[in-house]
């Protein structure tokens, strides 16, 4: 009788196992602790240089696929960061849930999809189209900052976004998509639902009653921008892409930086690889909506016309080293006047394994970057950064 049961037991614990087994066998667990050190040394505050070790972008991840039927895939991709030198939560060590910075878990990817013969639908917190097109081949910094681009000046999106977007299927080297993206950042939901005075918060960011105006009311406004796309490519010897974004007037990232009503980005990128060498750049431009004064703006940015960048990076790949140098310049007005600013990266990754990575980098700017834009002036002039990283991924 115990002899029977136990068959039972066994026998329902095998059928109750089943799909578990078939979804991990198409599942793969993955993740990297990064960490680095830099060096940074600007004409702010007397030339003084800081020294800092941090966290440069931990994370753990899961993701898979499954055989759906028909001819369709389904694919998943959940990928969280952490910090892995920080301990402490959100409420000890700042406000915003959505930074490793603070020590928390937060969701940097988080999306699922199905393929097929008709192409690739995923929706869910992904890389965004138009970064994927335009900024992605000139994206490879470790530690140091990324080169200018007219959305990052901004400060209203980055590469994940939350967004529902289709994929077209390769013809003859051809694909095409488009997306609709939540790029509104505010508390991280894509609206924002409070007002701004004087001296206020939002984010960590200390705002001005002007650049605030726009925000109070904006609660449940349209928050998404559309974003179209395409790219060729030749047999992966040379390729050239090509996207734009247009931005809905009452999203509050994008819209109220300084007060600037912006309409639309636009993107131009290309490649060519040849052997063990690589080139690649792209131009962009982030146009207004309408003319505002430039005494409206913070830090005295005027955003009433275009933004213009460019990017430029030949890179070498041999065995387990990896070396890249890089140069981005950007045109933009302050008070009216047309001021530039520029950076030259240069970057050697080796890989002493497979799991184990160090790299090393230098980046010198001729602008200082706050959190609205590039403030123009002679003190900010001159800044230098030497980063050290260690990467360990499984």
């Amino acid at each position: 009788m115990n002899a029977k049961k136990t068959l039972i037991a066994v026998a329902v614990a095998a059928v109750v196992a089943a799909p578990a087994v078939s979804y991990a066998a198409s599942s793969t667990l993955y993740g990297a602790i990064e960490l680095a050190m830099t060096q940074s040394s600007t004409a702010v505050n007397g030339g003084k240089s800081s020294t800092s070790f941090l966290d440069n972008g931990s994370r753990i991840g899961l993701k898979g696929s499954n055989d759906l039927g028909n001819g369709l895939t389904g694919f998943y991709n959940l990928e969280l960061g952490v910090n892995a030198l920080n301990q402490d939560s959100a409420s000890t060590k700042g406000s915003s849930p959505y930074s490793e910075s603070y020590g928390q878990v937060k969701t940097r990817l988080g999306y699922f999809g199905v393929k097929g013969d008709f192409g690739t639908v995923v929706a869910g917190r992904q890389h965004g189209l138009f970064y994927s097109l335009i900024d992605q081949p000139t994206d490879v910094a470790n530690v140091v900052n990324g080169p200018l681009n007219a959305i990052g000046f901004n400060g209203g999106y980055n590469s994940r976004v939350n967004a529902v977007a289709y994929v077209s299927p390769n013809f003859s080297g051809f694909t095409g998509g488009v997306a609709y993206a939540d790029i509104g950042t505010y508390n991280g939901i894509g609206t924002y639902n409070g007002t701004c005075a004087t001296g206020s918060t939002v984010n960590s960011t200390v705002n001005s009653n002007t650049a605030c105006t726009n925000q109070t009311g904006n609660a449940g406004k349209q928050q998404g921008a559309y974003q179209i796309g395409g790219k060729y490519s030749a047999n992966g010897v040379w390729w050239v892409s090509a996207a734009y974004m247009g931005v809905p007037k009452d999203n509050v990232t994008f819209n109220t930086k300084g007060g600037a009503s912006w309409k639309n980005v636009w993107g131009i990128a290309g490649g060519y690889n040849f052997g063990m060498f690589a080139l690649n750049a792209n131009y962009q431009q982030e146009k207004p909506r309408s003319s505002i004064s430039p005494s409206a703006y913070v830090y005295g940015t005027n955003r009433n016309k275009s933004i213009k960048t460019a990017v430029v990076q030949g890179s070498m790949s041999m065995g387990p080293l990896y070396a890249y140098l890089q140069y981005s310049g950007m045109q933009y007005y302050n008070q009216n006047n047309k001021r530039t600013a520029d950076q030259v990266t240069a970057g050697v990754f080796y890989s002493i394994a497979k799991p184990l990575q160090v790299t090393f980098e230098v980046a010198h700017g001729n602008q200082y970057m706050n959190s609205f834009g590039y403030k123009n002036s002679g003190d900010f002039k001159g800044n230098t950064t030497v980063a050290i990283g260690t990467n360990y991924y499984f």
